[in-house]
């Protein structure tokens, strides 16, 4: 039997979808069977994507995929509910979700297995978090051979964040009813009220009660056989890990992404600032995306594109880039930048109104509920990062990433169980 034509079936619509938004204009026949669906997108131009069969799988890395004229279907610009960003396979070993995970695990906010909660695999993975971030190699002999290190303004970033003392606060949120001093940009954006944050919140625990009671005989046995034999070395693992969590919690605001020594890679830093702050998001936007092709190990880059990003409009994008960005760099969580650095404050309320209706539209969303307590983070308000994230946890319980981005942002998990034991 002849096999069907890609193209042919992709042109009358027989249960093809490509995972890509914009205007389809055409389709092309590939030499291996397959087709590229070509279609127009205002933002990013001619897009060619692979053609898949309805139901499959979605591809690998794609933030979400839409069905093509013809089958009825209307891609949209928000989210979609139960959405947390399409965590690919090649994610799952990241720093940021193995330590969310053991974050997770420890605070009782995710149900663990005794392997991932054994607390000699808890130490072997802070160190190996510690090597990957920090270049902390144990008992490593210096060597006199090393390059020059590469000074930009992440290495800066990081040689202050290694440095920085274990007893050295981080910024303490303003309590209920105190003054509110942050500047007037940051004030723009509108607290939920109350009682919003306390209905996504009761959601989240009532889902979360679901999930723990349906998995509380499993535990029960898994710690009978562990018999508490290990709760020294449990506490002294959780307090390792606590203590790498403590250095990641810390109160920076970047005011800018140059330094002195880059040559031209710091003129296209400094034209995608400018960009950014004048309003010219796809400038920008082309700028950083440009970077992140030309200095690939500067991560500040991918920071800088996701800002563009959020300033021209392209939400899904810029919440599938920031997820992957504290996915593989955790260390930049609890970065803040300067106003220049980030959307202005027009386009940020904006932003935020954008995003209360697709939650409100669309049900509760992790991509939207992250970019929320995002922008809360940036701005300093603790009631945005609190709504944020309850929405996240209830569209998705299982995301590990989300109990590191909480420890972080909130100094505490929210929503989960007690704090793990740590070294202040």
């Amino acid at each position: 039997r002849t096999a069907p034509n890609p193209a042919e079936a992709f042109a009358e619509g027989r249960g093809y979808s490509v995972v890509t938004g914009g205007t389809a204009v055409g389709v092309l026949s590939v030499p291996d069977g397959g087709a590229l669906a070509v279609s127009v997108d205002p933002l990013r131009g001619v897009v060619r994507q692979p053609v898949r069969r309805r139901g499959a799988s979605a591809l690998p890395g794609a933030p979400g995929s839409v069905t093509l004229p013809g089958t009825g279907a209307r891609a949209t610009a928000g989210f979609g509910p139960n959405q947390s960003g399409a965590r690919s396979s090649r994610a799952t070993g990241s720093d940021g979700l193995q330590l969310g995970q053991l974050q997770g695990i420890v605070s009782g906010q995710l149900q663990g297995t005794a392997a991932h909660g054994d607390p000699q695999t808890v130490r072997e993975r802070v160190a190996q978090a510690r090597e990957r971030i920090f270049g902390e190699k144990p008992e490593a002999p210096a060597d006199d051979t090393a390059a020059e290190p590469v000074d930009n303004a992440y290495t800066r970033l990081l040689e202050r964040v290694k440095n920085r003392g274990q007893d050295e606060p981080s910024a303490a949120p303003d309590g209920e009813g105190a003054v509110d001093l942050r500047p007037e940009w940051m004030q723009r954006l509108t607290e939920p009220p109350q009682s919003r944050i306390d209905a996504a919140e009761k959601r989240m625990q009532e889902r979360l009660e679901r999930i723990r009671n349906g998995g509380q005989s499993e535990d029960e046995e898994t710690g009978s056989e562990s018999g508490g034999s290990t709760s020294a070395a449990s506490e002294e693992a959780a307090a390792e890990l606590g203590s790498l969590l403590n250095q990641l919690d810390y109160d920076v605001r970047l005011e800018t992404l140059v330094t002195e020594r880059e040559g031209r890679t710091a003129e296209l830093y400094q034209k995608a600032q400018t960009d950014l702050a004048s309003g010219r998001f796809i400038n920008a936007e082309r700028t950083y995306r440009q970077l992140r092709l030309q200095d690939a190990a500067n991560p500040l880059g991918r920071a800088g594109h996701i800002h563009a990003q959020l300033g021209a409009g392209m939400m899904r994008a810029a919440a599938f880039n920031l997820r992957g960005l504290f996915e593989a760099h955790p260390e930049l969580i609890a970065t803040r930048y300067d106003q220049q650095l980030l959307p202005p404050s027009d386009r940020m309320v904006w932003l935020q109104g954008e995003l209360q209706r697709s939650i409100d539209e669309a049900g509760a969303s992790g991509q939207a509920g992250l970019m929320m307590a995002y922008l809360g983070h940036q701005v300093e308000s603790r009631q945005l990062v609190r709504y944020g994230l309850a929405v996240a946890r209830e569209a998705d319980p299982d995301d590990a990433l989300l109990p590191l981005v909480e420890r972080i942002w909130l100094d505490e998990p929210a929503g989960g169980g007690p704090q793990a034991p740590v070294s202040k």
